[in-house]
């Protein structure tokens, strides 16, 4: 009888992905598989399934080269929305299935890994009754398909959500009073569960999150507690459990939407709706870019893939702006084969 690889012991055999490989060859093989396969393979074995959900294919993915960005880009069509996603040149390679529950809006988009997480949000009744959710859904690539997550411990809308560090963080907003709230939870995935941490200095709403150097950084939005904006970046360090305060150079107040490329986050204000206005996260210091043509951002929504921004159109089926933030000088804007079918309200980029 043909021995089992050296690396295998025999309370290991049960687990082996391909029957007489050694774990790490067949981790490659099922890796090498397209996309479009994974769901198929899912459903060979409980074994496979767990390599494919867990984490681990998008590690072999990321050690052999293989992983590309994908955009997300949720559109609305009349009363429909509906994910699209795109590959680098722009070309739609597939449709996300319709996102569970109720059409809602106000709701937070983050990306764990390679999968998008939307939470709460608020769906409206009688064409007038806000009802805010706490709901939490995921969308697994591999399986192409949503399944529902352990819901927040409150429910919230137009709140600052962003992930840090493999955790998904979600800070002030709405919530089922209508009031503006100062609370703070995170998800953990490996626990499966939202724990509170210490919360925001004063309520606020509107906000926009992400991470840099391992903290998580709230800047935009209105608070309640002050006129009526929020002029500061708050930051948190999941480290210390502690919240610092940065007022003054950030200018924060009329950001109306963010994204952070590299080492720098790009903000739409709508003080000055012909600009997009760019803070340089390393020497605290802003500068602006202006729009091309003269064009007026309001209501945009930006993005970013390959280590540029994308500024979407609102017109179904105009040309997507780019900037290279390595051209500087607000001169590397171009246009990009990037068309999304219809108005655009969220954008996401994920590497699969």
């Amino acid at each position: 009888m043909q021995s089992k690889p050296d690396r295998l012991t025999s309370t290991d055999i049960s687990d082996e992905l391909i029957p007489g490989l050694p774990n790490d060859v067949s981790a490659t093989c099922l890796a090498l598989v397209g996309r479009s396969g994974l769901r198929d393979l899912a459903i060979v074995s409980r074994r496979w399934r767990s390599f494919l959900v867990g984490g681990d294919l998008q590690a072999v993915r990321e050690s052999l080269g293989l992983v590309e960005e994908l955009l997300h880009v949720l559109v609305s069509t009349g009363n429909r929305k509906q994910w699209n996603i795109l590959d680098s040149s722009g070309r739609i390679v597939g449709i996300l299935p319709p996102m569970p529950g109720p059409n809602k809006s106000g709701f937070g988009v983050a990306v764990l890994g390679d999968k998008i997480l939307v939470a709460g949000g608020f769906s409206v009744i009688a064409n007038r009754i806000f009802t805010a959710s706490s709901d939490v859904f995921q969308f697994d690539p591999c399986l192409n398909s949503w399944s529902k997550l352990p819901e927040m411990n409150e429910a919230r809308y137009s709140f600052a959500f962003a992930a840090v560090n493999g955790k998904v963080y979600a800070v002030g907003g709405y919530g089922r009073d209508g009031y503006a709230l100062s609370t703070a939870e995170v998800y953990d995935p490996r626990a499966n569960r939202w724990t509170f941490f210490q919360g925001i200095q004063r309520p606020r709403y509107s906000a926009f999150a992400f991470s840099f150097n391992n903290s998580l950084h709230v800047m935009g939005g209105r608070s309640t507690t002050t006129v009526g904006s929020a002029d500061c970046v708050e930051v948190y360090d999941p480290d210390t459990d502690t919240w610092r305060v940065f007022s003054g150079p950030w200018r924060s107040a009329m950001v109306t939407g963010c994204v952070a490329v590299g080492n720098r986050v790009f903000c739409l204000d709508w003080k000055d709706p012909k600009e997009i206005r760019v803070f340089g996260l390393e020497n605290c210091s802003w500068e602006s870019i202006r729009i091309p043509g003269g064009s007026n951002c309001v209501g945009h929504v930006l993005g970013s893939m390959d280590g540029k921004l994308l500024l979407f159109p609102m017109e179904p089926g105009a040309d997507t702006l780019r900037y290279d933030p390595s051209v500087g000088s607000g001169s590397g804007w171009d246009t990009c084969g990037i068309r999304p079918p219809g108005s655009c309200s969220a954008s996401v980029t994920t590497k699969a």
